[in-house]
Order: structure tokens, then sequence, then C-alpha cells
């Protein structure tokens, strides 16, 4: 299976990016025994590497395909983040709380994507429990959900 990881790839520079099927996450994924792994998890821990309960698998050189040994470390999410941010691409501010509430919303009972009818309803003086009972939520999941729709820019009112 480790002679399979290391070729099952192309290379582009230093990275050997990975040919093979990713998981939703865009990460690199096979299927070993009839078992789904994270890729570069398997690949670490068939080169020997013991990896605790709950490490996270990541390039150092930013790219999420990359399978080449020299680039791929395991550690907390700590040590993601500090790559990430060493890289340049840790978002900070209106553009990271914007992804939060984008990403989030698919799943919300009221999403970014209800804003101009939450605004109507404001507007025409409902107050967040009434709110709140259209979408089959709390009163204080409304108040949340316009902070943070505020805090990324969203609604300025």
């Amino acid at each position: 299976m480790l002679l399979y990881l290391q070729e099952h790839v192309y290379v582009e520079g230093d990275c050997r990016i990975w040919a093979g099927p990713f998981n939703r996450g865009g990460t690199p994924r096979v299927m070993w025994n009839r078992v789904t792994y994270p890729a570069r998890r398997l690949l670490l821990q068939l080169l020997g590497q013991e990896l605790p309960e709950g490490a996270k698998t990541y390039a150092t050189c930013g790219n999420p395909s990359c399978m080449s040994p020299e680039h791929v470390k395991a550690g907390k999410q700590r040590d993601v983040v500090r790559n990430t941010k060493r890289l340049g691409r840790f978002p900070k501010g209106t553009p990271r709380s914007r992804i939060g509430v984008i990403s989030h919303s698919r799943l919300a009972k009221m999403p970014i994507t209800e804003r101009d009818r939450v605004a109507e309803m404001v507007a025409a003086g409902k107050t967040q429990k009434e709110i709140g009972e259209v979408y089959g939520i709390t009163g204080s999941a409304v108040s949340s959900a316009l902070k943070n729709w505020r805090r990324a820019g969203l609604i300025d009112w």
C-alpha cells in the first residue's frame, strides 16, 4: 500500500500531487481493505510515524493535494493554523467572519439567503422572538445570527 500511495501521484515542483479520490474537504483519501482512510494519515503511518488520536495531517507547502513525505506533517489543530498563517492564508477580521457566516448558512434554519426577508420583518417592527418563530428558532438564535451577519459586513441595519 505504501508503494501505491507513493506512485499514485504526479510531480509538480517539489510536491507529489495526489491523483486519486478526495474527501468532501478536498484532501486525499484512499480505500484499503474495504476501509476508507485519509491518504496522508495512512502515508505517515505506513512510513512508521506514530500518530496520536485526533492528530491532524497537513501539507507544509499549503497544497491540500500534496502527498510528498517531506511536506506532510501531523500535529494538533493549532499546528495546522500556524502553518496556514505562515503561508499567509489565514483570513482575519471581516473576511473570516464572512467565511464563517456563509459556510454555516447552508445548514442554518435562518440562512443568510433570508437576509432580505428578515430585514423586512425587522422594518415591520417584529421582535426577534417573532422572527425566530417563523424559522423555528429562538429569539436569542436570531440575535446571534444578526450579530454575526453584522460582524461579517453582510448587513448594515
